[in-house]
């Protein structure tokens, strides 16, 4: 999975705001996401699965169970795929 646009991330706080670079290809909005969010739209943008997704924010935030990595993970890649923003 990767998403559909090139986007450029930017840090507000503890707070991030995802901007397409290219028009958008018919999406015409930001995307915010909290820290953990943003590092797993990272992830996307540099091609990862749910599995490295999973093991990137066990990596970030130290004593996080694989349950709980898995589930924001899923709940990040679901946010961005009912908003069209995600293709295989």
């Amino acid at each position: 999975m990767k998403l559909k646009n090139n986007f450029t991330l930017t840090g507000l706080a503890n707070e991030y705001v995802a901007v397409p670079l290219d028009g958008g290809k018919g999406f015409h909005g930001i995307v915010k996401l909290n820290e953990s969010g943003a590092e797993v739209f990272r992830g996307l943008s540099e091609g990862e699965d749910r599995e490295k997704l999973i093991l990137r924010l066990q990596e970030k935030y130290e004593g996080l169970d694989r349950e709980t990595a898995a589930k924001a993970v899923d709940t990040v890649i679901g946010q961005l795929e009912a908003a069209g923003l995600t293709e295989e």
